[in-house]
This record gives structure tokens, sequence and C-alpha cells, in this order.
């Protein structure tokens, strides 16, 4: 029962993305659950809402899950030991999403796969971008992106962080 209860714990941290950042945006299926494991991890706390869930993970002491209940979004507080906080916003996409917003979606998030403080969300019938530009360079390359697409069809939340 052990060796199971063991097995069973190195599966789920083997999936967990190691958070190790001070801002991460990432978007979620309705229904999809992701776990992330945080160092010296003290708790989590998010908005009220009907759409995202998040917990502590009850086999891997220092990981949390967030997952999708409905189309929606919310960010998440993540506290370690240490009193760092970290953020993780999650947006849950729509389950009828049109082709040519999944289309236009899937271009633009290859282009942003490499931010990992911003995720691209397909939801309300256009794209969304969420989540957090650091630096000046990266306002500007979402911009730049963008201005490719049309404006009705895709609209930036991201909010710019002051350094």
């Amino acid at each position: 029962m052990m060796r199971v209860a063991a097995t069973l714990a190195l599966a789920i941290f083997a999936q967990a993305e190691n958070l190790d950042v001070e801002y991460r945006a990432v978007t979620l299926a309705v229904n999809e659950r992701r776990v992330f494991h945080v160092p010296h991890l003290d708790r989590v706390t998010g908005s009220t809402g009907r759409c995202v869930a998040e917990g502590l993970d009850s086999v891997e002491p220092q990981s949390f899950w967030v997952q999708g209940l409905c189309s929606g979004m919310r960010t998440v507080m993540v506290w370690k030991k240490t009193g760092r906080r970290m953020h993780l916003l999650a947006c849950v996409e729509s389950d009828d999403v049109a082709k040519d917003v999944m289309v236009n979606r899937n271009a633009i998030s290859n282009e942003l796969k490499a931010m990992k403080s911003v995720t691209v969300c397909a939801r309300n019938g256009r794209v969304e971008l969420w989540g957090w530009a650091q630096t000046l360079k990266e306002a500007d390359r979402i911009n730049a992106i963008l201005a490719k697409y049309d404006r009705s069809a895709v609209r930036n939340f991201v909010e710019r962080i002051e350094e």
C-alpha cells in the first residue's frame, strides 16, 4: 500500500510544473486541471468565483492545483514560507469556440509562447490576452503582434508591470 502511494505521488509530481517566477499565466480547458510545484509553499489564495478552483495538493505538500470549471478567470496568489508572493492567472476557454477564433488564438499563442507571464485565451467569441508584461520590450512585442489582427477579434488585457 505504501509503495502504491509513493508511486502515485511520483506520477503526480512528475506532471507538476515547477513555478519559480513571480508572474505566470496559463490557459485551461473546461475540466482541465494543472498542478504546480512551489518549493517552500505556504498557502494559495484566490478571488471568489465559480469558474476556476484552486487548492493545495493533498499528495505533494509543496504543490497546488488549479482547475477550470467553466469559461472564466481568476488570479491566484501563491505565498511561500519566505513571505514571497507569486501570481498565477488562469483563464478558462469557452467550450464552443469558432474555428476562425481558434486559428487566431493558436497563431498568437505560438508567437508569445516564450512569454510565460502572458496567456492567450479564446473566450467571449474572440481572442483575449491576459497576464503581465514585465518590461517595456515585452509590451511593445505584444502590441506589434496584435497590430496584425482585427481589433474587434482580439482584446488585450495584459497589464504592464512597472520596473
